[in-house]
């Protein structure tokens, strides 16, 4: 029986409802988990053409991906040897993520600029790589760090703090996306501009993290109650495999859309991921068994991909594909952060489950970049 999942269920003798302030912090620590991650796709446009040499679109996200499959394995199995204050790590790993997407532009500005006239402009692009490059593996080792806190305290906080932070999470794309938007529509569409709209974005990255630090530091210590259950699958997280392949650039290589394909692809995956983490949470009364069989249902992602590339279907379908399947995946996402914890006793208890879950994801993410390399 399908039943509605309030924080009454859940609520422990003398729980506080829910706090709006609260709330609102877990929302915008859920838009400031993955910033770096969205931040770094859609850079690719001016990425691409700079360091053409390098292949940026998977080499920097392949580095990303791994230092966060590594960090997060070693605070999964080591975690309270490493680093047993989660408070503290939750607010470093959010400080650190600012100060390297805050000192880009600073970096871009004095590489291709002033050091270009002393290095040579191929010495000094080369530098610049290798900052997109450390800027990768630090952002990813810190959205390891902040991975292994959040998605726990939310979970550890109630339903409804689970569902803003996962709400935050989603809308985190889509923002990035309309200010990227904003900054390329708005510009010349020349390299100049390019770079112009590039560096403001990151600015608007910068400031976004530096909120996230600002709540993750007032964040309370210990959460006003319980959180509670059992049942883990991860077979939702099917899309991070294909989503990658359609970043390639046979993929994204109709003229109609040019240079805004990446764009318009992230753009449909956040829309989507937005309209998915929206729908109502229920309760489930066998919750492994019917998390399975929507897990199972998304591996039909990857045949309609497949085919939709094959059979030349054009970028509309690659887009219609992606938000679909995004709709479906993180509905089923919203619901298996929160009921693999549904019955759980303890706050430890509940921290490995969901940091079981966050490493299940990071693994699937690199398994999707590395998996693109096959198409060329």
């Amino acid at each position: 029986m399908v039943a509605a999942l309030s924080d009454q269920q859940h609520a422990g003798a003398g729980q506080p409802r829910a706090s709006p302030l609260l709330l609102c912090c877990f929302y915008l620590l859920g838009m400031g988990v993955v910033c770096n991650w969205v931040a770094l796709l859609q850079c690719q446009d001016y990425l691409g053409p700079l360091f053409t040499a390098y292949s940026p679109s998977r080499v920097l996200t392949a580095a990303y991906a791994a230092l966060d499959l590594l960090a997060q394995s070693l605070l999964f199995f080591f975690g309270d040897r490493l680093w047993a204050n989660k408070h503290s790590r939750m607010v470093v790993g959010y400080a650190a993520c600012t100060a390297v997407t805050a000192a880009l532009p600073l970096l871009d500005m004095y590489l291709l600029d002033t050091a270009a006239a002393a290095l040579g402009p191929q010495a000094a692009t080369a530098a610049y790589f290798g900052a997109w490059a450390g800027y990768s593996l630090v952002a990813g080792a810190c959205s390891a760090i902040i991975g292994s806190v959040t998605y726990a305290q939310a979970a550890v906080y109630g339903p409804s703090y689970c569902q803003a932070f996962v709400r935050g999470r989603a809308a985190s794309g889509l923002s990035c996306i309309l200010v990227r938007v904003l900054t390329k529509a708005t510009l010349p569409d020349n390299p100049a501009g390019l770079r112009q709209s590039t560096l403001l974005f990151l600015g608007a990255a910068a400031a976004l993290l530096a909120a996230c630090t600002a709540a993750a530091s007032w964040l309370p210590k210990e959460a006003p109650g319980k959180a509670a259950a059992a049942a883990v699958s991860v077979g939702f997280f099917v899309p991070c495999f294909i989503f990658p392949a359609m970043l390639s650039p046979e993929a994204g290589s109709w003229p109609a859309v040019g240079s805004w394909w990446t764009i318009m692809l992230v753009g449909a995956f956040q829309a989507g991921a937005v309209a998915g983490s929206a729908l109502p949470l229920y309760s489930i009364q066998h919750p492994q068994r019917f998390i399975s069989l929507l897990a199972w249902g998304q591996w039909a992602v990857v045949p309609a991909t497949l085919a939709a590339l094959a059979l030349h279907g054009g970028p509309l379908a690659l887009l219609g594909i992606t938000f679909g399947s995004m709709v479906y995946g993180y509905h089923v996402a919203s619901l298996v952060f929160w009921l693999a914890c549904e019955g759980l006793g303890s706050a430890a208890d509940v921290e490995l489950v969901q940091g079981l879950l966050v490493l299940t994801l990071t693994a699937a993410r690199l398994a999707g970049l590395l998996l693109s390399w096959l198409w060329g």
